[in-house]
Order: structure tokens, then sequence, then C-alpha cells
């Protein structure tokens, strides 16, 4: 589709939508390039994020592992700003080690549905989250041994054959993360 035809496809959204009352916010619609290997030209917008997703040009590869530029979604920076905030609220570093079970209870269900819905496409964007779970599980007190914690984040992680190390193995995933290795880390 050329510039001029997605002009016209956006001025025929916009007629119709006055027609039945309502109108396109001018500051949320934009007329996006799809820019990838094929589509090289330049454009004023390149991205755009709905649905706490952004849709960009990222790297993707080819079966035979060449590796090519394609036009695709991962989670936003807002909604991973949103949930980094989340996690910094829980204080999970200051919890002692009575509501282990508790606290398995209420962190698994939530990571276990941001790894779902946000981890569908290009889950590596969410890496450096997980590593912050991790991080926080670690620097609780001495007598916290993460591994005691369901494996569930990490199945769900293992389930991508293309996962990285395992980035969140303080949430009981393999062996445990050595807290002196953690605190050296951050």
């Amino acid at each position: 589709m050329t510039e001029r035809q997605a002009r016209q496809v956006l001025a025929a959204l916009a007629e119709r939508m006055e027609q039945v009352g309502l109108r396109l916010h001018p500051g949320k619609t934009k007329i996006v390039y799809c820019r990838d290997s094929r589509r090289r030209g330049s454009f004023e917008h390149i991205s755009f994020t709905f649905l706490g997703y952004t849709f960009r040009p990222r790297k993707a590869t080819y079966p035979d592992g060449k590796a090519f530029t394609s036009f695709l979604p991962a989670v936003s920076a807002q909604a991973l700003k949103a949930m980094g905030q989340r996690l910094r609220s829980w204080r999970i570093h200051r919890r002692g080690r009575s509501d282990l079970a508790e606290l398995a209870g209420w962190i698994n269900p939530i990571v276990t549905g941001w790894i779902t819905y946000y981890g569908r496409f290009y889950r590596s964007q969410l890496y450096p989250l997980l590593r912050h779970v991790n991080t926080y599980l670690a620097l609780g007190p001495e007598e916290i041994q993460a591994a005691a914690l369901p494996q569930t984040v990490q199945s769900l992680v293992d389930r991508d054959p293309r996962s990285r190390p395992r980035p969140v193995q303080a949430l009981g995933l393999g062996e445990p993360v050595p807290l002196e290795r953690m605190r050296r880390a951050v």
C-alpha cells in the first residue's frame, strides 16, 4: 500500500466514524511505515504501541539461521515500566522466611500472566524484568532459599526453544542462586 492509499483509507475511516457519531483521536491516530528487510524506505513513524505491545522493526531469523529485519511486536517500554513499578511496590526483598509460601502464592500467578501475555512475541524483551524478580528474591534475608518456590515461571520460559540462559532461577528453577553471588552481581 502506498502512502497516498493509506491516507485515503484514513480519510475514509474518519468519515465513517463521523457518520456514527465518533471521531478519531488526532494524537493517537497515525500512519505507520512497517519497515522490514523488503521495505527499506523512511517515514516519520515506523513504530506504534497497541495493547501493551510496541510494533517496530526487529531482528528475526530464518529457519536456516540467517538474520533479517521484520516488523514484529514485543512488550512496550510503558508496560515494562508499569511491571517494574509493581514489582518494586511488593518490596519482596523485605519479606521474611515465614511468608515464603504466601509470597510464592501471589507472585507466581502475576509473573506467569506477564510471561504468558507479553512473552507471546519476542520473549527475550522480558528477561531484564525477570532478572529483577530474581534479584529481589535473592536480596531477602539469608534464610530465604528461593529454590523453595514453585517452578511455574521457569516451565513457561522453557517452552520457548530459543530461550536464553535461565533468567528466573531464583523462582526455584534448577540450582538455587547463591545469595552472595547475586549481591555481587547487583
